[in-house]
């Protein structure tokens, strides 16, 4: 009688798990993000919700680790009396300056509306963006100066990260387990 109960709760248990399993994505599963924004001055911010996800909607708790990303910039400027724009982007919270400069050379003292600049965000930096949320800031142009930024996207390829809760079960399951095989032997020793 007790075996039968025994195999009818482990039966259910299972049960629920492949269920739940049906719906979440894997540990492991890659996944692609695209979210562009229409910043209103020289700082702003990128904020990854479900729908910025190709692969399957994300949980806005559901963790993520970035692999890879880029950053487009549409924007206005004006060049100096050299004909020039240069200006430096800072990332993430810590203000990471990126490498890259953004540099146009055109005709002298004329503004230009959209033009794009682009760049590959370092592996060092990645990190910012596992929060699925990251500052950019184009800090004051070196040369020219800024008229606005029209767009920012920030696209990229991440792995979902397994949740530290399901790794605390795990282990609580498997230390677990020599308590169950103590309670199987009272069990029978009882009968």
């Amino acid at each position: 009688m007790l075996k039968g109960k025994i195999l009818v709760v482990v039966f259910l248990f299972i049960t629920v798990i492949l269920i739940g399993n049906a719906f979440a994505l894997v540990p492991g599963t890659k996944t692609h993000f695209s979210n562009t924004v229409d910043p209103a001055g020289s700082e702003w911010e990128h904020i990854l919700t479900q729908g910025d996800f190709y692969a399957k909607p994300l949980d806005d708790d559901e963790p993520i680790i970035v692999n890879r990303a880029r950053l487009f910039l549409t924007l206005d400027f004006t060049t100096n009396n050299n004909g020039k724009f240069k200006a430096q982007v800072a990332f993430g919270e810590g203000e990471n300056i990126l490498t890259k400069l953004i540099k146009f050379s055109y005709s002298p003292n004329t503004s230009y509306t959209d033009q794009l600049w682009t760049v590959k965000i370092p592996s060092s930096y990645l990190s910012e963006i596992n929060n699925k949320q990251v500052e950019i800031k184009i800090l004051t142009p070196l040369k020219g100066s800024l008229d606005d930024v029209s767009f920012s996207t920030l696209q990229g390829r991440a792995t979902i990260a397994p949740e530290p809760i399901s790794m605390v079960l795990v282990a609580v399951g498997m230390a677990g387990l020599p308590i169950a095989g103590r309670i199987r032997r009272f069990i029978k020793r009882d009968k």
